[in-house]
């Protein structure tokens, strides 16, 4: 590079002698080096299988952001932590939309091993209904999610079973509704129009979900030119 920087000519820079040997030997290190950089990405598939999903460049850039990954399994552990002390704290189909599938997964295998090795405990102790006792605590679950087997909510609402009702109370549940519809049963479409976002002269146009504002001038134009193409 020195000497290229030194000889402004071209076909003198390149006719160097022993120029093409260099080339070649430095071309053939290159491909020793990309030779052991794919045996080093393989052993981090092998160790992580959904690695082969991801290209060689985007593998290498994420092992080189470790601190990254460091980072991301502190703030996952944290999350666990959390998933975990607040099972208890709402009911169950509630409680999954708060963490990520996989915390949300994880959390409920660490509360099932819990409450099976409790059940074995008090077993042991003597308690000869401590199963039963147990599988006993999972039917008020299963009675307010066959209420929601009705699909009492209207336009594509979410159903969300009410476990903080006694046993002899009535099975309630709430619908979660989709963007553009409340109420009870998500029955009802808002009228995105009521509060009259539209300004000036223009018109207000209720959708699901949103509003369009039409101006009158452009209808007026709109209206006037489709007039004139008419009678020409």
């Amino acid at each position: 590079m020195q000497d290229a920087a030194t000889t402004p000519n071209l076909v003198e820079c390149t006719n160097r002698e022993g120029l093409f040997e260099k080339f070649g030997k430095l071309q053939s290190m290159l491909g020793l080096c990309e030779k052991a950089l794919a045996e080093y990405l393989e052993t981090k598939r092998l160790a992580f299988p959904r690695f082969y999903f991801v290209s060689s460049s985007d593998l290498l850039d994420i092992l080189c952001k470790t601190h990254l990954l460091s980072s991301m399994q502190a703030t996952c552990r944290h999350q666990l932590e959390i998933a975990v002390t607040s099972h208890e704290d709402k009911p169950r189909e509630a409680w999954l939309f708060d963490y990520p599938a996989q915390l949300a997964l994880a959390a409920t295998q660490i509360w099932w091993n819990i409450e099976v090795v409790l059940a074995f405990g008090r077993l042991e102790e003597g308690y000869e209904t401590a199963m039963k006792d147990h599988s006993k605590k999972q039917e008020p679950d299963q009675k307010f999610r066959t209420h929601c087997t009705s699909t009492p909510c209207q336009n594509s609402g979410t159903c969300l079973p009410d476990n903080t009702c006694t046993e002899k109370a009535t099975p309630v549940f709430d619908c979660v509704c989709t963007l553009g519809y409340t109420g009870t049963f998500c029955e009802i479409e808002v009228n995105e129009c009521d509060s009259s976002p539209c300004q000036g002269v223009s018109t207000c146009n209720n959708l699901i979900g949103r509003f369009v504002c039409t101006c009158q001038k452009v209808l007026m134009e709109f209206y006037a030119k489709s007039m004139l193409m008419i009678a020409r």
